[in-house]
């Protein structure tokens, strides 16, 4: 049972990270009820962090 659970769990976080890749990224609050992902980004330009916003 925690196996089956464990994978449940992996499949969803898996499913989320990949839509986020083929999101768009948001530039308006229209976007953001359609789908897309917020970007967040450190001062030296590297990712910190992506908010999903999901239809």
């Amino acid at each position: 049972m925690k196996k089956i659970l464990l994978y449940a769990i992996v499949c969803v976080v898996l499913c989320a990270c990949i839509q986020a890749q083929t999101l768009q990224e948001c530039k308006s609050e229209r976007d953001k009820i359609s789908g897309c992902v917020k970007k967040i980004y450190y001062e030296n330009g590297n990712l910190m962090l992506g908010i999903l916003y999901e239809s």
